[in-house]
């Protein structure tokens, strides 16, 4: 990553560059550190309780991550878009304000008839797939975690795009610390963790985080002029019609999301499988989290600076656009090599069934084009190019849908095929039709150099990986 931001340091504007640099190396920074304690704490926690409440734990984390992208109802990806002007003044920032909470009526909406189907449609197999192992108290209690996660999800990305990464950056890993610590000083206590105790947890440090973000967002608001110079803004009308373009991105982006496939293959294999494969492939979502943080979101965050591209401003766009991403597809080469080194001998030597394995490489080569897709969607985002990114995205879903009924009647060890195939077809439709709008080609071939600087790396985590 440290290579990457370095390549990138030579292009840009000397202002944005700096911007970026400190983007990337915070949000960097930010996920690897939750990552380390997230992750001791979610080994620790396979040990300590029983296999399947571990699977139901995840599942359900999965099940309010999956709806919180489900429900976004557009408005994440318009702040995209619309960054520039939203945090052009304190008149339009207030206006994104009145955005955000029409949106959270709407999420208050969704989580009462969230309640109500799980109150009456109990006898529905998906619902009932769900509540069998969350009783009632614990639904009102995922149903607050719901709510305060949707609200923060949509601040921090405002916070991100306004480059205010330290500050939410050291209250993530706060909130993190607070909550594990409140989990495991109640096991050494009681003596023992449940459902209740897990979401209990979360849902304190969620409020607390969320009032958190609200109050420094509330100070960057004074820092802005009270209005703006310009007088060119977009319409409601503009904004109304680019959420609804954006909702359809979002809901294929979730659809083919790692909650959703968790969630999919818990319906399908059960929970303690699910449990296991959700156990491994923890390092396959905290990455896309790494790169949509390091790359994704500060690549957009500077994109949004520039009004939508005119002629003039092609040239110099696409050499932006092309460092970030080439460097960006060298990276990902990196983290390929040196991840095989890892997975090939955890293939030959592992227990697990045939099943398992191969749904974790399907899933993993799933999350390998959602990496390559990060820097090309947030270029159609703010550049007002969110409808063509939909057009390709309603004939994923509309795919999908036969996919999914193949998927259930076909071996378990195919599963997530479909979801392989339609997201590769997507990404080359989505790289086609950017170079023919902006003539933008990146270099996906890998390079020497790249070769050679993961050759030793790659051949001592092999050897030492089948050695032990």
């Amino acid at each position: 990553m440290l290579n990457f931001i370095i390549f990138f340091a030579n292009t840009g504007t000397y202002l944005l560059q700096q911007k970026f640099i400190h983007a990337a190396f915070w949000n960097a920074f930010n996920v690897f550190l939750y990552k380390i304690i997230l992750q001791i704490h979610q080994t620790c926690l396979f040990y300590v309780i029983s296999k399947e409440l571990f699977g139901i734990s995840g599942i359900l984390f999965s099940t309010i991550y999956f709806l919180i992208s489900l429900t976004n109802f557009g408005f994440d990806y318009s702040l995209f878009a619309f960054h520039q002007y939203y945090s052009s003044s304190q008149k339009n920032f207030k206006i994104m304000m009145q955005q955000f909470m029409l949106r959270s009526i709407a999420v208050l909406f969704v989580t009462s008839l969230f309640l109500i189907i799980f109150h009456y449609f109990s006898y529905l197999p998906q619902i009932f797939f769900i509540k069998q192992y969350a009783p009632t108290p614990l639904i009102t209690i995922l149903a607050l975690i719901f709510i305060s996660e949707s609200m923060k999800k949509s601040l921090e990305l405002f916070a991100h795009l306004s480059f205010l990464n330290k500050t939410i950056t050291i209250l993530e890993i706060i909130s993190l610390l607070a909550y594990t610590a409140t989990v495991w000083v109640f096991y050494f206590v009681f003596g023992f963790i449940n459902l209740y105790v897990i979401f209990t947890a979360m849902c304190m440090m969620s409020l607390i985080e969320l009032n958190l973000v609200l109050q420094r967002l509330n100070k960057f608001k004074q820092t802005l002029p009270l209005t703006a110079d310009s007088s060119c803004h977009p319409t409601r009308k503009t904004i109304f019609s680019n959420q609804c373009i954006n909702y359809i991105n979002q809901i294929a982006k979730a659809l083919f999301s790692p909650n959703f496939i968790i969630i999919f293959l818990a319906y399908h294999l059960g929970m303690i499988k699910a449990g296991y494969i959700k156990l491994i492939i923890d390092s396959v979502i905290v990455l896309y989290m790494l790169l949509n943080r390091a790359v994704g979101i500060p690549s957009g965050a500077l994109m949004s600076q520039r009004a939508t591209l005119t002629k003039p401003d092609l040239p110099h766009f696409s050499v932006i656009f092309l460092k970030i991403t080439n460097a960006y597809i060298q990276f990902l080469y990196t983290l390929l090599i040196i991840s095989s080194a890892i997975i090939i001998p955890c293939i030959i030597k592992s227990n697990c069934s045939n099943t398992t394995m191969i749904n974790i490489v399907f899933f993993a080569f799933t999350g390998f084009l959602e990496y390559l897709m990060i820097t090309y969607e947030k270029l159609y985002l703010t550049q007002n190019a969110a409808h063509a990114l939909a057009i390709i995205n309603i004939s994923a879903l509309t795919f999908l849908i036969p996919a999914l009924w193949f998927s259930n009647n076909t071996i378990t060890e195919y599963l997530l095929l479909p979801f392989v195939i339609i997201r590769l077809i997507s990404f080359v439709s989505i790289a086609y039709l950017a170079y023919t709008t902006w003539n933008i080609k990146p270099y996906f071939y890998i390079k020497l150099k790249t070769i050679f600087i993961t050759l030793l790396p790659f051949l001592s985590i092999l050897a030492l990986s089948l050695k032990y």
